[in-house]
């Protein structure tokens, strides 16, 4: 299996994101509006609380996909 097939963990990429890598603040992205379209709510919370724990307003939301219910 090629290191690009293999699966990244969310903590990984939250950690990458806050390196200020924007292909992993795109992918947790991705991940959250996938989560919610899934309709898996407590995941994406849950997912959306780690990233804003760790990156504290680095611009992950500027995408739309944190909710504010």
């Amino acid at each position: 299996m090629d290191a690009n097939t293999l699966p990244v963990s969310d903590d990984n990429l939250i950690a990458r994101a806050a390196e200020g890598d924007v292909v992993a603040r795109q992918d947790l992205a991705a991940r959250l509006r996938k989560l919610r379209w899934m309709g898996s709510d407590d995941e994406a919370k849950l997912l959306a609380a780690k990233v804003g724990a760790r990156l504290s307003g680095a611009g992950i939301y500027s995408e739309g996909v944190q909710n504010t219910d």
